[in-house]
């Protein structure tokens, strides 16, 4: 059984190396740092794929500017968020059945408080659903401590990190009292700092155009046609043989798993995503990448590429408007193929980008197909997304617009949904007017449904107002009536939800709902 596991564990490394190595090839390779700036088809490649990924970051930036923003203030200073959340519905056919007048009763309440440098969070809920309601559900997390109540009880449930794993080894066996637990982790920064993000480019995009050989990349004109334009383009290609692919894929590999700064830049990422994790379990993780890294290294010569790699770029100006990508692999005798091609037609207000990307294994195919409309207008922005496969009825639309003519910055999201079998397609929308300020957020969102026949905007719509504001702190509520289940024994657990908790539940749940059978907890 541990032999299949370590194989399993050694074709996944292989599989999600060999992925990451292609990718860092083609596109994310040309993110480098090099001194020499001659105009060579590699550098000119390299050059070309940098901007182009540059653009694309770009593009995204100015959609999500004031969230962005936003999300960097939420870091550095306590913010207290309320969201009010109300639902209505002015349906007929509803309103006979008496539904609309419970939909448009409804309201949730949910408020938030943040302080992620004193590492202090809070949550509270109230609702009225129905004519069913809940007051007291209540949570709170700092670095080293958590605590929830509910509406039925007057005492904060607490666990202190320390005592974590006693408890959960108490509830599983399997897991070990001698674990460590970190709550810090949820209050760690995700995303990669500006200068995480520098080393990686100093580190490895300079060593990859270095390890890249020159003879690889050709340049030539050739006169093309994107939309309606025709373009005499400049024209470079890559084409790796299936031996220059194993020593890059081989010595990168073998160079991120040495490299100790990298690793704990992705052990940090993957402890920071999976709040609760064992810290020795987290520790482990470094080790692990490093070795799935080295097992790639060395299984990558098993993979055949028998065509090698080719890509092209076709170049107007400084900017990529078609490019065609191939490569083959096999790998005990499973053969795989992916093209990827499409074009950027690029105008003064804006591109329009079409690509398929195109995947077989030897006996059949599926093609993947995304349609990226994007436009400057006057005040904002307008863009249409579409994906679609060779499987699928029909496709999925995204459209997004934003105008930033006012104070405030309106948006609508359109998702298209194909619902199969006949039906018509089913769009959701999430309209939103934001007010972005130095320490504080307005905003209203609506959310409603429609697929052009039975269900319209007048159906059901969603509401939700948020409000966001500075505070001076955020706070822990008062733990006088605290009960730590982390320092009980597990006759003391056992007596608290049987005596006391399940009783208060059940009393509750009979207030509200009546019917329930004494100790149906």
């Amino acid at each position: 059984m541990d032999g299949q596991s370590e194989t399993k564990k050694s074709k996944t490394g292989l599989i999600v190396g060999i992925v990451v190595g292609v990718l860092l090839i083609v596109g994310i390779g040309g993110y480098f740092i090099f001194q020499s700036m001659v105009n060579t088809p590699k550098n000119s490649y390299l050059l070309s794929e940098k901007a182009d990924i540059d653009n694309t970051f770009e593009i995204f930036e100015e959609r999500f500017s004031e969230e962005l923003e936003w999300y960097e203030y939420m870091q550095e200073n306590p913010v207290q968020t309320d969201l009010n959340i109300t639902a209505s519905s002015n349906d007929p056919s509803l309103q006979q059945m008496g539904l609309s007048e419970l939909i448009s009763g409804s309201e949730i309440n949910i408020s938030t408080g943040t302080d992620m440098e004193d590492e202090i969070s809070t949550f509270a809920l109230s609702a009225d659903v129905a004519g069913f309601s809940v007051d007291g559900l209540d949570l709170f997390l700092t670095g080293d401590n958590a605590g929830i109540t509910f509406p039925f009880i007057e005492e904060y449930l607490t666990l202190n990190e320390a005592d974590a794993p006693g408890l959960l080894s108490m509830m599983d066996p399997a897991f070990s009292e001698e674990e460590e637990i970190d709550y810090s982790v949820f209050f760690d920064d995700q995303m990669l700092s500006e200068t995480e993000r520098e080393y990686i480019e100093d580190e490895y995009m300079s060593y990859i155009h270095d390890q890249l050989p020159d003879d690889a990349f050709e340049s030539e004109n050739e006169e093309i046609t994107v939309g309606e334009n025709t373009i005499n383009a400049e024209k470079l290609t890559m084409n790796l043989s299936e031996e220059q692919i194993h020593t890059f894929l081989s010595d990168l590999f073998n160079k991120m798993a040495d490299d100790e700064e990298l690793i704990n830049m992705i052990q940090a990422q993957v402890t920071a995503s999976s709040i609760g994790m064992p810290q020795d379990e987290a520790d482990q993780i470094g080790s692990n990448v490093s070795d799935s890294l080295r097992t790639a290294a060395e299984d990558v010569q098993n993979v055949g590429f028998p065509d090698g790699l080719s890509s092209v770029i076709w170049l107007d100006g400084d900017d990529i408007v078609q490019r065609d990508l191939n490569v083959t692999t096999v790998n005990n005798d499973t053969t795989a193929t992916v093209n990827l091609n499409g074009t950027n037609e690029i105008s003064e207000n804006g591109n329009v980008m079409n690509y398929n990307a195109v995947l077989g294994d030897g006996t059949e195919e599926m093609t993947f197909t995304i349609n990226a409309d994007l436009n400057e207008v006057e005040n904002g922005f307008e863009d249409t997304i579409t994906l679609s496969t060779s499987e699928a009825d029909s496709n999925i639309v995204l459209t997004s617009t934003k105008d930033n003519s006012g104070d405030a910055v309106n948006s609508t999201l359109q998702l298209d949904v194909p619902m199969g079998q006949g039906m018509e397609n089913l769009s959701i929308f999430l309209e939103s007017e934001s007010t972005y300020e130095d320490d504080q957020v307005t905003a209203d969102y609506t959310i409603y449904a429609e697929d052009g026949v039975s269900i319209t905007r007048d159906t059901a719509t969603l509401n939700i107002a948020q409000e966001s504001v500075t505070v001076d702190s955020v706070s822990v509520p008062d733990l006088t009536n605290e009960v730590n289940i982390g320092q009980m024994s597990e006759e003391e657990l056992n007596d608290y939800f049987t005596n006391t908790f399940g009783p208060a539940f059940d009393s509750w749940v009979n207030e509200n709902f009546g019917g329930m059978e004494p100790g149906g907890f």
